[in-house]
């Protein structure tokens, strides 16, 4: 994780897992075209299907690099034991 992951809030859960809530950087591009691919298959309610998200790594590095420059915007992920867990 680099400098730029800023750490929000970090909190131990009932199972004691450590979950580490955080900035998206552009060093998650690939694991969160991953973590949204399958999440997609989980629910009828979602924009996408399993594995369709259709971005490449470079597409979603702009886009991460893109929301980190604007003051008004920021992306956050849930990690437990470095694996993204939940994306806002």
């Amino acid at each position: 994780m680099d400098a730029e992951a800023k750490i929000i809030n970090e909190m131990t859960l009932a199972d004691g897992h450590r979950l580490v809530i955080r900035k998206l950087t552009a060093e998650d591009a690939v694991e969160m075209i991953e973590y949204l691919n399958e999440i997609g298959g989980e629910s009828d309610n979602l924009l996408r299907g399993k594995n369709e998200f259709d971005l490449t790594v470079e597409q979603e590095i702009e886009l991460i690099e893109k929301t980190n420059s604007d003051p008004h915007m920021f992306m956050i992920v849930g990690v437990i034991n470095g694996r993204i867990i939940s994306a806002a």
